[in-house]
């Protein structure tokens, strides 16, 4: 990477995205990205991130500046989503990891029309002359270039879409398929019930760890809930394992605030007042018995 500068979250054009430092265009469309997937039935809670703009070092670069991502989900109806919604350089990876284990599967993608993609643009144009957008091609047109190893995998989407066009694509294809008596319309919410719902978004993907510290290490993930342990430890003079513990607990709760989230909104409950509704049913779920 040549001992490049990584953006930070006071990086003009650039903010704090669920953990992760991000473009702020990519921080707009993950969250579409992610409601269409809801929406389709193929993801059952929220899009497990892996990497926004970072500097893994079997990235090749992609990702230090932005418009780029990395998430966890395997699946070839997912590439196809992003790629018609202005996505179209996604594919799914088979990787090894940093240490040379195996498992590394994961999809990556480039949003197209983003400003801060400049890394990663030479893979929408080899996605667009049916390359995978990895390793040095050894043969024909493109020998010696970078992007053109293998061709493309997967289909190309129907419309090459900007990242903006593919967010309203997005909506209007949620609203085909969501019945508005289940689903908060964003289009109909306030800027600050918009941005409500996209916190209990936030809140839920938050919980899911996954594999992802082996990928890109979050040290506050766990830091509030480490932080009460240790305070207990220290009044009754136990040991503990502060970060299993934490990362148990949450995994324990996730289910929970995933259904209370989900009973809100079926319930209808207005957006403003969902982080309320999920509180108190989460109350409900942990408080011990009479």
């Amino acid at each position: 990477m040549g001992g490049a500068t990584l953006p930070t979250t006071s990086t003009p054009g650039y903010c704090e995205f669920r953990g992760f430092v991000a473009c702020q265009c990519l921080a707009q469309w993950l969250p579409w990205l992610e409601r269409l997937c809801l929406a389709h039935g193929y993801i059952k809670e929220c899009l497990d991130i892996l990497q926004c703009t970072g500097g893994y070092p079997l990235s090749g670069g992609t990702h230090i500046a932005g418009g780029t991502f990395d998430i966890k989900q395997y699946d070839p109806r997912i590439v196809g989503l992003a790629r018609e919604m202005g996505a179209p350089a996604t594919w799914m990876r088979d990787m090894p990891y940093a240490d040379g284990s195996p498992g590394n599967t994961h999809t990556h993608g480039v949003l197209l029309g983003c400003d801060h993609n400049w890394p990663s643009a030479y893979q929408l144009t080899a996605q667009r002359r049916g390359y995978d957008g990895m390793s040095k091609a050894i043969s024909g047109p493109y020998i010696g270039q970078w992007g053109y190893g293998s061709k493309d995998p997967h289909p190309a989407p129907q419309t090459y879409r900007t990242w903006q066009q593919g967010i309203a694509w997005a909506k209007t294809e949620i609203a085909r398929l969501t019945p508005k008596s289940i689903a908060p319309q964003e289009d109909d919410m306030t800027p600050e019930q918009a941005k409500r719902l996209d916190d209990i978004y936030a809140a839920v993907a938050g919980f899911r760890s996954e594999e992802a510290g082996r990928y890109v290490v979050d040290a506050n993930r766990y830091k509030w809930t480490a932080g009460v342990l240790s305070s207990i430890a220290g009044k009754v003079g136990a040991t503990v394992d502060e970060q299993a513990i934490a990362a148990q607990v949450l995994a324990g709760i996730a289910p929970a605030v995933s259904d209370a989230v989900k009973a809100a909104v079926a319930a209808g409950v207005p957006a403003e007042q969902l982080a309320d509704a999920v509180v108190a049913k989460l109350g409900q779920r942990l408080a011990p018995p009479a």
